[in-house]
């Protein structure tokens, strides 16, 4: 799914101001080209937007940067201002690697405050490997999309040719439809079709492509390779698509490509984060085909990979085995990084690891970065196709992992809710399989 951050209530504020200091409009920051619409700026400066599409933040970033870097505006700015908006903006851009990335952003190639992992160089090897299909599963906020783009960055050094492509049908598709997955792979089947296109001179399909096996077979006819090119695709993230449109992708068009892949001189990527079904066992096999590189899951953190920058200390406290903080949060990507970067998110943690009481655990589910990891684990347990008002087998599971039957239990434990025991992976999961179940002991759902 594409990479998305929330934004704080101080950090909208500033992108207020900004405007207010330039004198501009919301309608201004919409250019000729723009991938963000108005709407989409109202709603992200007022928070009616909760998660901001990064790649749209960049954009309309760019467009603020620019502005405030033109010359008609300096007059009527003060230095101050000006530097201190500059410095502001620039956090939001990418490759910066005077910054730290905040929680959730995608880290850059030499960010900072990536954590090197084994994984890394696996991964990187499947560009000497040239072609491959390579699939990078874990997860949720484990870094999927952070290794997909180091990859791409590393490919690109190297000369390919790259497309990236983000199959989220959440702004085309009603999530509550009933047909869901059929209408959530027709929408991204066409909007590949259409990116590859663009991107890649592709001619057009005679007929209407809508599904995987339709876009392999236009693809494995049409594009041209006579030039030598060697080309990555990337798809981030398969998993976003449901278990039942994620494994015709994997079967209908990952596969075929990775047979006659020597023949396209292409490369594919894929990024795959599992919701809960009945049908992810088998689509956790299917990522796993013996025909694609044979990469490992995407694991959690340890003190190993810590950064060397500025906040090499902060990292080594929270990933150091018998810390309070390793203990809490288990070494999971996203809340490790949220403990680094946010003193007063790691004192509670601190905290309530070591009392833990109703105040303790009350302090903690008050930051975002609780509430943001406690949603993606809701989304993932649930599915985007689950009406709202209900709480579903999968949060079952995870509030009582004891009494989960195998396939629930096998799923918790691939995705790093809980060990081989069935303990919580990390101890912080007990309050947010708490608050995943409390509305609906309380009938509020």
């Amino acid at each position: 799914m594409p990479a998305s951050i929330e934004l704080s209530p101080q950090d909208r504020q500033r992108f207020r101001d900004i405007l207010n200091v330039l004198d501009l409009r919301q309608k201004d920051l919409v250019i000729e080209g723009s991938s963000y619409s108005l709407s989409w700026v109202s709603q992200m400066l007022s928070g009616a937007r909760i998660d901001v599409d990064l790649d749209r933040l960049r954009e309309m970033t760019e467009v603020l940067k620019a502005r405030l870097d033109g010359g008609e505006r300096e007059e009527r700015v003060a230095k101050e201002t000006a530097e201190s908006a500059q410095a502001f903006l620039e956090g939001f851009l990418p490759g910066v690697t005077t910054r730290h990335s905040r929680p959730g952003m995608v880290m850059a190639p030499g960010d900072p405050d990536y954590v090197t992992r084994d994984f890394d160089e696996k991964l990187l090897a499947t560009l000497d490997d040239f072609p491959s299909v390579a699939g990078v599963r874990g997860p949720v906020q484990s870094g999927k999309t952070s290794q997909l783009k180091m990859l791409e960055s590393k490919a690109l050094e190297r000369g390919f040719e790259t497309l990236w492509f983000d199959p989220d049908p959440s702004g085309l598709v009603s999530a509550g439809a009933m047909n869901w997955n059929e209408d959530a792979s027709a929408a991204m089947v066409s909007e590949l079709c259409a990116a590859l296109q663009f991107a890649w001179k592709v001619p057009s399909p005679p007929v209407a492509i809508t599904t995987p096996a339709l876009l392999y077979q236009w693809l494995y006819g049409a594009m041209d390779t006579r030039n030598g090119r060697r080309r990555l695709l990337i798809i981030d993230d398969l998993g976003s698509l449901g278990p039942i449109a994620a494994s015709r992708w994997l079967l209908a068009l990952m596969l075929p490509v990775s047979r006659v892949r020597n023949e396209l001189k292409l490369s594919v990527a894929f990024g795959m984060s599992f919701p809960y079904s009945r049908e992810t066992p088998l689509l956790i096999e299917q990522s796993s085909h013996p025909m694609f590189a044979q990469l490992p899951g995407l694991s959690w953190l340890s003190a190993r990979g810590a950064p060397r920058g500025s906040q090499h200390g902060a990292w080594l406290e929270c990933l150091k085995d018998d810390g309070e903080v390793f203990q809490a949060l288990g070494g999971q990507p996203y809340l490790t990084h949220a403990a680094v970067q946010d003193a007063q998110f790691r004192a509670a943690v601190q905290v309530w690891q070591a009392n833990k009481t109703a105040d303790s655990a009350k302090t903690l589910r008050e930051h975002v970065c609780y509430k943001r990891h406690l949603r993606r684990i809701r989304h993932a347990l649930v599915g985007p196709a689950t009406p709202p008002d209900k709480c579903g087998d999968g949060i079952a599971a995870f509030s009582a992992p004891g009494k989960a039957d195998g396939l629930s239990t096998r799923y918790l434990i691939d995705m790093f809710l809980v060990d081989q025991t069935g303990k919580y992976k990390a101890a912080i999961y007990c309050l947010m399989a708490e608050d995943l179940t409390a509305p609906t002991k309380a009938g509020a759902r």
